[in-house]
């Protein structure tokens, strides 16, 4: 809850634009309070539970596949910068992909350059939301 606080602090200070034209703080507002929802949410299933079941965590291929995640997410906050959102997205959902396994290559490579455009496309183009285009292509 407290990472939720903190993230609507910082995307507060975006502008929230209009209703015609979106700024580039809709969206990370509309994160932050879902992600406070879900919080006290969790926090209040939490409390009212009679009983404690205890904590499993991953372990052998589940962690792995965590670790996995944890870097596509990494590899696309270093790679915007330099690559623009596009390209790291696309890096970044096919890195998702192959972590959780059960697809054939070219499904996760039409799908990371779908997912990789068509955010773009949604964001940029039709809501009007600046994204990175990266310092390696302007």
């Amino acid at each position: 809850m407290i990472l939720g606080i903190l993230y609507l602090a910082a995307s507060l200070q975006y502008p929230m634009g209009t209703v015609r034209k979106p700024g580039p703080g809709l969206f990370p507002v509309m994160v932050a309070c879902l992600w406070l929802v879900a919080s006290i949410g969790t926090g209040w299933g939490a409390r009212s539970k009679a009983t404690q079941d205890p904590i499993e965590w991953p372990r052998g291929a589940s962690l792995g596949r965590m670790g996995a995640i944890l870097a596509a997410i990494l590899a696309y906050m270093l790679l915007l910068s330099n690559i623009g959102h596009s390209i790291a997205a696309i890096v970044a959902t096919f890195m998702a992909l192959q972590a959780l396994g059960g697809l054939r290559w070219p499904l996760k490579i039409g799908l990371a350059v779908a997912f990789g455009l068509g955010s773009y496309y949604l964001f940029d183009t039709l809501l009007g939301v600046p994204l990175p285009r990266g310092t390696w292509f302007r």
